[in-house]
């Protein structure tokens, strides 16, 4: 009985296994950048839909939230919006009220 196991083959070192393993790295990039472009859009939407929502005054969070769902956009993406644009979020009453600030945040 012999002790050696079968030696692995390396991704992309020749044959058919190889040829697919690179073809699907290469998928998995180009799903991996258009996750990334996906996501920037979702947060540039969200920045602007803030910025639409508040430019008008302050607000309380839950209907700034109610209106973001309904426009689809996540809760992540809202908190993202919220740091990119250095909202304000004081409590009044025990209500979340967000206000846009003079300047938005330095990157």
């Amino acid at each position: 009985m012999s002790n050696e196991y079968p030696k692995a083959k390396r991704p992309g070192g020749g044959g058919a296994e190889g040829h697919r393993h690179t073809h699907a790295m290469e998928f998995a990039t180009m799903a991996t950048a258009e996750y990334f472009k996906h996501q920037q859009e979702q947060n540039r939407h969200a920045r602007q839909f803030l910025h639409d929502i508040l430019a008008g005054g302050p607000q309380p969070y839950q209907v700034v939230y109610e209106q973001a769902v309904a426009q689809g956009i996540s809760k992540a993406a809202l908190m993202t919006a919220k740091y990119a644009l250095n909202i304000r979020s004081t409590r009044v009453k025990k209500r979340h009220i967000w206000e846009l600030r003079e300047t938005p945040k330095a990157a």
